[in-house]
């Protein structure tokens, strides 16, 4: 499966090492290839979930980390790292999404809350958020 190629790449740095900003462009190009290519709704739903996946994963292991308030710069770059991956993937969509992707997506902005909501004096995490 191709969404198994994309999510391998961006969730395992050391197989191919980029920047995390190319990482940021990678998840906005996914972004337009789904959101453009004319895929049927059930293919866009899920690879879109494929691969926002491990992000959700991620932030969600982040929240609940007793380590989180010890250390939050260090978890708040992680997580700012993450709200902007979805952020960037969310790009490719118009305002004429179907209503089941929206559905997906709308999922985000709940993540991206609870993260805000985590660490709102983090300025990563409010830059990110704002995106």
């Amino acid at each position: 499966q191709p969404h198994e190629h994309v999510s391998g790449l961006i969730s395992n740095p050391t197989a191919f090492p980029i920047q995390p900003d190319d990482t940021l462009y990678l998840f906005e190009t996914i972004g337009l290839l789904l959101g453009k290519t004319g895929l049927s709704v059930p293919d866009q739903r899920r690879y879109l979930t494929a691969v926002m996946t491990p992000h959700v994963q991620s932030i969600n292991n982040v929240l609940q980390s007793p380590n989180l308030r010890r250390d939050p710069d260090e978890y708040g770059t992680i997580l700012s790292s993450s709200v902007a991956a979805l952020a960037y993937l969310s790009k490719g969509f118009t305002r004429q999404t179907p209503p089941e992707i929206q559905e997906v997506l709308f999922e985000t902005v709940k993540i991206c809350l609870a993260v805000l909501q985590s660490l709102p004096e983090h300025e990563a995490v409010r830059n990110k958020c704002m995106v």
